[in-house]
């Protein structure tokens, strides 16, 4: 006997037939999968894009969230499972109390296919990581500066390159000017605000101080994002 029924003992009444057809008009053509469930754990209500098998992956999960959806409590999950074909698909699942003269007589659960975005994470990462290997590679140090952010973001071979951490550091335009040479820093400074004022890349050749008091030559070279 599954959690389902072993939490439905005995069974309250089912959802009112009006509050099925309401469910039909809202999510029938949901791209989201939406199954009513009745007292007992019959479908009462199941869209098109529900299919079959709604909860093909983690239906450990679901049925271990059940006791707690019928107690009165929403619940949200995540899951995931490896098909028969070794393919990995992932769904975030809501399920909510359905509640009828003031006692719960179902469970409303609709699911999110998350497989395009959990894959395209994945995606993202390898190239993440593929970025930082290569940079590391080509001693090759980059940064990135929200101007709405106090502070930028550099890569770990650009910490590398000016002796730094990120634990001894907070990247930002400020602390950067002070690590560049006087002779240079006027320079860098015009071509920063050229970026901002003409919207134009600079490339450039410059110096700067590590911790140690060494003096390092680096050629930078930035372009601006901008939005509509």
């Amino acid at each position: 006997m599954s959690l389902w029924h072993d939490a439905l003992v005995p069974a309250p009444a089912s959802p009112s037939p009006p509050l099925v057809a309401a469910l039909d008009a809202l999510f029938g053509r949901s791209p989201d999968a939406v199954v009513l469930l009745g007292a007992g754990g019959e479908t009462l209500y199941r869209n098109d894009a529900a299919g079959a098998d709604p909860w093909a992956a983690g239906r450990s999960e679901v049925d271990a969230a059940l006791p707690s959806v019928l107690a009165g409590e929403a619940v949200q999950l995540e899951a995931g499972d490896t098909g028969p074909s070794g393919v990995r698909s992932w769904y975030a699942c809501t399920l909510s109390p359905v509640s009828e003269g003031g006692a719960v007589v179902g469970v409303l659960a609709v699911s999110k296919d998350l497989t395009a975005l959990k894959r395209s994470e994945a995606r993202l990462r390898r190239s993440e990581q593929l970025l930082v290997d290569t940079q590391g590679v080509a001693h090759l140090g980059t940064w990135e500066w929200d101007i709405s952010e106090p502070h930028a973001v550099w890569s770990a071979e650009l910490y590398r390159i000016y002796g730094l951490t990120p634990e001894s550091y907070t990247p930002s335009y400020e602390a950067y000017l002070t690590k560049i040479h006087p002779d240079d820093r006027e320079r860098v400074m015009e071509a920063t605000n050229r970026v901002f004022e003409e919207h134009v890349p600079y490339s450039h050749d410059e110096r700067i101080f590590r911790p140690d008091g060494s003096l390092r030559y680096l050629h930078t070279w930035a372009f601006p994002v901008l939005d509509e």
